[in-house]
């Protein structure tokens, strides 16, 4: 028999005539993106598609992205997602079939659908908080006492980040009143293996609890790729769980990440971190001013009222010691009076025998009312000395507690590199109330009267 024989051009040529016949109008897939394969270079993609069944692979395709279309759905992802497109994520594409004789079938992929993939990631994100609430643990972090003075910060940041530049530049500019000390633990933040780098630098900080006081996470800088990571529900039970306050500032998300959520206290920006850090030692050194300043009135006063007490008391005490050697007087006289009737009396009928009894009675009756004399000037001298002792005990306690509260006094609190801004005679403590007016920078030994160009409020 005659063959009837084709070149493969003719062959791949009929390939592509009939595709071309049949599939006239793009269409909508939902597959895995198994490896999205995009070279920067050129800007175009090479997506490798596939679908499983039980874990089995049951249809595999070659995809095409070319980079027009790359750059704005890649641009729509991250506006909505606040992540790019990335390997092993489901989609739902709109694409059109295309046969070439020399690379063979691909699917052309115009556009995919962001509306999809968010509501997978807000499925996966509710899916974290319900397990979190369900366990427990979903407020834990935000019930830790926060400390008045958080000077010891462990960071997780990228070094290079520009995030964790503000947040270093915004501390900087309060070291001259306010001391902070930090350690970089550095760590991923963005892509699958964020997850990983972050949980391990949180078991590192765990070792060396005591060194530190908060733990704060920072990212941003532009890139927010990679925020999906913040909603893994193993990395926010870490957190959640974590036996220091961690605060979180990691870019500008559209909406709250589960780490967001059940973290201490979180920012958008890194620098709002800073500030917060800033104005809680600004809002304590107010409270140790005010409460110093307290404590010295009522000491004053309380001094005043134990001096007067005890001069009220000592001046009793004499009253009665008076009164008492008065009446020992009196009753001594009383009875020398009545000894003397009676010796008289006695003298009249014994004549002469009770006269050497008179006389040496007498001298006996003298003596023992010197003896009592001399005995009640002891017993006041005694009062009066225990008296004087105790005053002099309470003094030594109130002028040590005096001296105590003194060196917390603001001029002490200067000396040691603190400084307070004044304006219209207000202590200034926050800068949204400093004005574009002068101002009073005041010193341990002087004051400095400024008058700023121009005032920038965070």
């Amino acid at each position: 028999m005659k063959k009837q024989i084709f070149t493969l051009s003719q062959v791949t040529l009929s390939i592509t005539n009939t595709i071309r016949k049949r599939y006239t109008s793009p269409f909508w897939v939902r597959a895995e993106l198994n490896k999205l394969n995009w070279y920067p270079h050129s800007g175009h993609a090479y997506p490798d598609l596939l679908e499983k069944k039980d874990g089995k692979v049951i249809a595999k395709i070659r995809s095409i992205i070319w980079k027009g279309n790359f750059d704005r759905i890649q641009e729509n992802f991250i506006k909505h997602l606040g992540e790019g497109l990335k390997d092993n994520i489901e989609i739902l594409f709109l694409a059109r079939i295309e046969f070439n004789g020399v690379h063979g079938l691909s699917l052309m992929i115009e556009d995919i659908d962001v509306q999809f993939n968010l509501g997978s990631l807000e499925r996966e994100k509710q899916a974290a908080i319900q397990s979190l609430k369900q366990e427990g643990v979903f407020s834990l972090n935000q019930k830790l006492p926060f400390p008045n003075l958080p000077q010891k910060i462990a960071i997780i940041s990228v070094e290079t980040s520009k995030g964790f530049s503000d947040f270093k530049r915004t501390l900087s500019q309060s070291a001259a009143k306010y001391k902070f000390y930090y350690k970089l633990f550095p760590a991923i933040l963005q892509g699958e293996r964020a997850v990983l780098s972050i949980r391990y630098q949180l078991e590192r900080i765990k070792k060396h609890l005591s060194y530190f006081d908060i733990v704060v996470i920072t990212r941003g800088g532009g890139d927010e790729i990679g925020l999906s990571a913040f909603n893994h529900v193993d990395l926010s039970r870490d957190i959640a769980t974590f036996p220091l306050p961690v605060l979180t500032g990691i870019g500008h998300a559209v909406n709250l990440s589960v780490v967001d959520m059940v973290a201490h206290f979180h920012a958008i920006t890194p620098t709002q971190i800073a500030q917060f850090l800033i104005d809680r030692f600004r809002e304590t050194e107010n409270k140790l001013i005010k409460t110093s300043q307290n404590i010295i009135k009522i000491s004053d006063l309380t001094l005043r009222n134990y001096e007067s007490a005890t001069f009220h008391r000592q001046k009793a005490l004499q009253l009665i010691a008076q009164r008492n050697l008065i009446n020992s007087k009196h009753q001594l006289q009383g009875a020398l009076e009545k000894l003397g009737k009676y010796s008289k009396s006695y003298l009249e009928n014994n004549s002469g025998s009770l006269i050497d009894i008179k006389t040496r009675i007498s001298k006996e009756s003298v003596a023992v009312i010197k003896k009592r004399d001399t005995e009640k000037t002891q017993q006041f001298n005694a009062i009066k000395q225990q008296l004087k002792s105790q005053t002099k005990q309470i003094k030594n306690k109130l002028e040590y507690s005096i001296q105590s509260i003194r060196l917390m006094d603001p001029q002490n609190v200067l000396k040691r590199g603190y400084g307070i801004i004044r304006q219209e005679e207000k202590i200034i403590s926050k800068s949204k109330d400093l004005k574009e007016e002068n101002f009073i920078l005041e010193f341990h030994d002087g004051k400095i009267h400024v008058e700023p160009q121009k005032i920038e409020k965070l």
